[in-house]
């Protein structure tokens, strides 16, 4: 069920200020579509306030409420991560790393790993983490996700090698995939 809706500041629909905003299959991510052209949005945890100088729109429902939403660009950001409601964002720099803290501060879904993502072996803990994590936090048929940069995680390996390893671990651990899915064309290196 879509609901009309007016948007006021700058959106990315063409031609007009009006657009349909609609759930996404997955809960707490919504679509705005107008002519051919879709964008993926989630509601601003903390109105006012952009993290990356992302758009965002505000919009006002047909019961009069107003909701600010973030629009999410697929080649910038690994949405799938947001999706599921937990990111864990790894930063090397000094000061970016800082930013980090501090905008994690405000968002309890975002994890800050200071390290270095070319050298996971210093905080390959993380899928086991995940995995301690979901034993104690994920709800009974809860969802998670999880990102795996193929080339990164393992030089010497296939990516479709990787993926099915990866797979296994998490099977062992009792969590079960219900989806897998090729981030290209927006993966990035």
């Amino acid at each position: 069920m879509g609901a009309r809706s007016v948007i006021r500041g700058s959106g990315r629909t063409e031609g007009g200020n009006e657009g349909i905003v609609t759930p996404h299959r997955h809960a707490g991510v919504f679509m705005i579509a107008k002519g051919r052209d879709c964008t993926i949005l989630t509601k601003n945890l903390v109105p006012g306030k952009a993290l990356y100088n992302e758009e965002r729109l505000s919009v006002q429902n047909e019961d009069g409420t107003e909701v600010e939403y973030r629009v999410w660009d697929p080649f910038r950001s690994d949405l799938a991560a947001a999706v599921e409601g937990c990111v864990y964002a790894i930063e090397i720099s000094e000061k970016s790393g800082r930013e980090l803290v501090n905008m994690a501060k405000t968002r309890p879904n975002v994890i800050p790993v200071i390290e270095d993502a070319r050298n996971p072996a210093k905080y390959k803990m993380l899928a086991m983490i995940l995995a301690l994590n979901a034993s104690f936090f994920l709800k009974t048929r809860g969802h998670f996700s999880l990102i795996i940069n193929a080339d990164i995680h393992h030089l010497t390996m296939q990516p479709e090698e990787v993926y099915s390893n990866e797979r296994k671990k998490l099977l062992e651990d009792e969590l079960r995939p219900s989806e897998q899915v090729t981030l290209e064309p927006y993966a990035y290196a």
